[in-house]
């Protein structure tokens, strides 16, 4: 449920290290620095004692640490928007059945009403995934909702994507404008994901480089 990923999000802060640190840390030594008698920073795998040296920058970082704010519920807070938190809406319960569904709704030979592909965009509501998921539903699968569908889509969402309410957008089939929550499916996780899984990604990939002119 987004809530409890939300409720995990305060707990974790997902720092991302760049290749240089790596590089900096073969440049020391390695295993041999970071395992070195005395001064190991964790317990080894075999078993070789931790001398503390990371759980002691812990230490020193909360004797250091700014003031707190006191509106605040953790000494730190963390990101409910990380990608930590983005890999389990996408990775757990019905995010890869919605993801298949969006790849699917994408390489057939006509896109749904409610589905709009345009300008290296790919719009969609809840509803419309819904409506085509049930469509193609096998006996015994997994039944969804509207509600868990627009669940896994916030994890699916371009990260410059208005989230807060409704838009107006208007359909390709009918030229008809339609009020509702759309969703702008963020396409380098889509494309990841399909490669990962094997889909075809012709469709994608054009949209994906309608979008890279468009910003040029």
């Amino acid at each position: 449920m987004p809530e409890d990923r939300e409720a995990i999000g305060q707990r974790l802060m997902h720092l991302k290290i760049n290749p240089e640190s790596i590089t900096y840390l073969k440049s020391l030594g390695g295993i041999d620095f970071t395992g070195k008698k005395g001064q190991r920073w964790i317990k080894g795998d075999s078993g070789k004692p931790s001398d503390y040296i990371v759980a002691k920058h812990f230490l020193w970082l909360h004797e250091n640490r700014p003031a707190r704010n006191p509106d605040h519920r953790f000494l730190v807070d963390g990101d409910s928007s990380s990608i930590v938190i983005r890999n389990m809406a996408i990775n757990s319960g019905t995010g890869p059945l919605v993801i298949e569904t969006l790849l699917n709704i994408l390489n057939q030979a006509g896109i749904p009403n409610d589905v709009v592909v345009k300008d290296g965009k790919y719009l969609t509501t809840a509803f419309a995934i819904l409506k085509f998921y049930r469509k193609i539903r096998l006996p015994g699968s997994a039944d969804l909702t509207a509600k868990i569908i627009g669940s896994s889509l916030r994890g699916l969402a371009d990260s410059n994507w208005d989230l807060s309410g409704k838009q107006s957008i208007q359909t390709l089939n009918s030229g008809d404008i339609k009020k509702a929550r759309w969703w702008s499916i963020d396409l380098d996780i889509l494309l990841d994901q399909a490669e990962t899984y094997g889909f075809d990604c012709d469709r994608l990939n054009e949209l994906i480089n309608e979008r890279d002119q468009l910003k040029n």
